[in-house]
């Protein structure tokens, strides 16, 4: 976690990871304290258990929070599938859950029985998951991060959609 303040956790949409956040974190920085994180199986985290489910997932950020010893409460903000976790957490954990931000959030019946436009979110989501992960192993998502970091956002997009063609 950087910067000083309310403690802001981050969390990605369903095929994102860390990186997703990179440009908005400096941002943040400058007023609160700051934490992405990468789902279990996505950008530098291992694989978790099976099934890899919202709720838990809410479970293993809260672990990760209290192991990290930042202190609570937290500020969740939360894209997408994040969005998901991130009101299951707030639900599950309302005493160390100080506010939530939701941007374009999954909303819970469109996960129940997905058809049409959510499977297919659902497939295209399951695809880049795959692709982080081997773009993880492979050390390519270090490279982009860095290049976001310094402000060199075609170039980390070629870079990403190079590996994925391959």
């Amino acid at each position: 976690a950087t910067g000083a303040g309310p403690v802001v956790v981050f969390d990605a949409a369903l095929g994102g990871s860390s990186l997703s956040w990179t440009l908005v974190q400096p941002l943040v920085a400058a007023f609160a304290r700051m934490c992405v994180y990468d789902r279990a199986g996505l950008g530098w985290s291992e694989a978790g258990p099976l099934p890899r489910t919202a709720g838990r997932s809410a479970d293993e950020l809260r672990l990760l929070l209290e192991r990290s010893g930042e202190p609570p409460p937290y500020v969740l903000v939360g894209h997408s599938f994040g969005g998901l976790v991130t009101r299951i957490f707030a639900a599950r954990f309302p005493d160390v859950t100080r506010a939530m931000v939701l941007v374009d959030p999954a909303q819970p019946e469109d996960w129940l029985n997905p058809g049409g436009p959510e499977a297919e979110r659902l497939r295209r989501g399951a695809a880049l998951c795959r692709y982080g992960a081997r773009a993880s192993r492979a050390g390519i998502a270090h490279v982009v991060s860095a290049l976001l970091g310094a402000g060199a956002l075609n170039a980390a997009w070629a870079l990403a959609r190079g590996f994925r063609r391959r």
